[in-house]
């Protein structure tokens, strides 16, 4: 018995995701295309950044190559310490939506997501089923989930 009304295994092949790592003050500020999420937060288009920590965002785009990113990060913190890892191939996304979504994803984590307290547009990085994810409300009933790519059969188990 499936506990949502749809969950869906995104094709990684479709958008670049990229691990960066630069200096905290940098949250919540533009750099170009790029807008760096602040705590807890989603922002920006394309790419998009997910907020994971007080250094640390995942960085999504459907358009842009993962080096392109790269080197779009190289030139606009040149002057900064920072660290731009392609994860592309590394990370699978699972789209988790319908009426049960929210229940289902809290009955993983210990993260609070009650519509008060993990709003549209939240991010937050946790052990969800037992193992490290990023879970990003979408819209309302609609969440993306990022775990590490070895996990994907395990997760499909647990989410069924």
């Amino acid at each position: 018995m499936c506990r949502c009304s749809a969950i869906t295994a995104a094709n990684n092949s479709t958008s670049s995701r990229l691990s960066l790592k630069l200096t905290r003050d940098c949250a919540g500020h533009s750099y170009g295309e790029l807008q760096l999420a602040g705590s807890g937060r989603v922002c920006g288009n394309d790419p998009k950044s997910l907020w994971v920590g007080p250094d640390r965002w995942l960085l999504l785009s459907r358009s842009q190559t993962a080096n392109a990113i790269i080197d779009f990060c190289d030139s606009a913190f040149s002057k900064r310490v920072h660290i731009a890892v392609d994860y592309s191939s590394a990370l699978k996304t699972f789209r988790v939506s319908g009426d049960l979504a929210r229940h289902v994803l809290a009955s993983g984590t210990g993260i609070d997501l009650r519509t008060d307290s993990f709003a549209v547009g939240s991010s937050c990085r946790t052990r969800f089923a037992q193992i490290a994810a990023i879970i990003v409300a979408v819209s309302s009933g609609i969440f993306g989930l990022f775990v590490d790519q070895s996990f994907e059969e395990y997760l499909v188990k647990w989410l069924a």
